[in-house]
């Protein structure tokens, strides 16, 4: 019981934040595929260099 009333105002009392702009929708836009491609390959070259050094 007590708990349940303790859910309820902590619910109540805090405050919603506002979407950020950084939101998946926005993130496909600001990005073209090309900058996408090379750091996905940037990351990758990077993961195989940290594999070849800890064999």
């Amino acid at each position: 019981m007590f708990n349940n009333l303790v859910q309820k105002n902590l619910k109540k009392n805090i405050p919603a934040q506002p979407m950020s702009e950084n939101t998946p929708g926005n993130i496909e836009r600001d990005y073209d595929q090309n900058s996408v491609d090379e750091e996905i390959k940037s990351v990758k070259n990077e993961y195989d260099e940290f594999q070849d050094q800890n064999k």
